[in-house]
């Protein structure tokens, strides 16, 4: 394939880039889309504050046949704040899944490297992905290393339609629109200190559209104990600019479908989503708690669902590395359907680092909603 061109993409690229994210289902029991409507470029720093959209584009037939997204974001490492990137999307058609197309991709991001705005990467790659971890097994010369940092557990909780028990403790839980903001931005920074790639928050991107779109105080719940901020998490609704897209069911599931939706009726949760449907699903967000307290972890996500109940809201997202005491938690106490992926640190051998022996051992603090 030698016509391929790589190009940094702008608004004209807009439609054709949001074609290929149509065409891209991931794998797995359920297939789905992650889609960007009404504009691919209407997230704007949702990944990161410095920003490019690689274009991949067959000059031959003038079709544009993947992207890759590579964003730098402040980020906690170590305890401090670091400038991390972030290569997000990687999306090929599949006539165009042979690996050359995306050696020479990496070819290209080398090249943007070269700015030195970062020192590494993180990127999240599904299981599942055959295609992706064959080329990254594969040792061709050119390519990056990729060093696996967490085995990331990403759970979706139907939401049903009775409240779940509140169970009793010495906190109360208010609403974010009542807590000062500047303190509400500290608590997160100092929980974000505590753990590796915990985003940095100011009172300036915390509830800004282009960082944070559909994001407002009136989503978050922040747990008070003694007139002071002990846990917080939001309920990110982000459809209106990213949404994910059922396209469709393996075969074993697509048989017994009538059987789950009907002992889903009963039992008050919501149906699987119908063929080409929108998943009806917010992220829950922003998860800070005083010491990694459980319980106050608990009754905020509990607090979380009764209050999405009102919201037509069928699925709150969350997601944690699989030995994080809370994921234990959410699998324990909510019925779930989970989604797993492989996190990895990424770096070019010319730069002569090893982030995975750079990372101490704080718990991973990586937060589904920007991946």
């Amino acid at each position: 394939m030698p016509n391929l061109e790589y190009y940094i993409g702008s608004e004209k690229d807009d439609a054709a880039l949001r074609s290929v994210l149509h065409q891209t289902p991931m794998a797995g029991p359920i297939r789905m889309t992650f889609e960007r409507e009404p504009s691919f470029f209407g997230v704007k720093h949702l990944e990161g504050s410095f920003h490019q959209t690689i274009v991949g584009k067959d000059s031959k037939n003038g079709k544009v046949f993947g992207v890759t997204n590579r964003s730098i974001r402040q980020l906690y490492f170590n305890g401090k704040i670091e400038s991390v990137g972030y290569l997000g999307l990687m999306r090929l058609l599949p006539e165009y899944q042979t690996g050359f197309p995306a050696l020479r991709g990496y070819q290209y991001c080398k090249k943007l490297h070269l700015d030195q705005k970062t020192k590494f990467y993180l990127t999240s790659i599904m299981d599942g992905n055959e295609p992706a971890l064959k080329l990254l097994k594969s040792g061709v010369r050119g390519l990056p290393r990729y060093q696996e940092y967490s085995h990331f557990c990403t759970r979706s909780i139907p939401i049903r339609n009775k409240p779940k028990k509140i169970i009793s403790t010495t906190i109360s839980i208010i609403n974010g629109q009542k807590v000062d903001q500047s303190a509400l931005v500290k608590f997160l920074n100092q929980y974000g200190k505590q753990h590796q790639f915990y985003p940095m928050w100011t009172q300036e991107t915390l509830f800004n559209p282009d960082h944070t779109p559909g994001l407002k105080p009136e989503n978050m719940l922040v747990a008070i104990k003694n007139e002071e901020i002990v846990g917080c998490m939001a309920m990110w609704d982000q459809r209106s600019v990213r949404q994910t897209v059922v396209k469709g069911y393996k075969n074993s599931l697509s048989k017994i479908q009538w059987l789950i939706n009907g002992c889903s009726l009963i039992l008050g949760y919501p149906p699987l989503p119908k063929k080409n449907s929108k998943l009806k699903s917010c992220f829950i967000s922003h998860v800070a708690t005083e010491k990694d307290n459980p319980d106050i972890f608990l009754e905020l996500l509990t607090q979380c669902h009764n209050f999405l109940i009102q919201k037509k809201i069928e699925y709150m997202v969350i997601g944690f590395d699989e030995n994080h005491p809370f994921d234990h938690i959410v699998k324990s106490n909510f019925k779930n359907v989970p989604a797993y992926s492989r996190i990895y640190l990424v770096s070019w051998e010319a730069d002569g680092i090893d982030p995975l022996q750079m990372a101490d051992n704080r718990l991973p603090g990586i937060e589904v909603a920007i991946l």
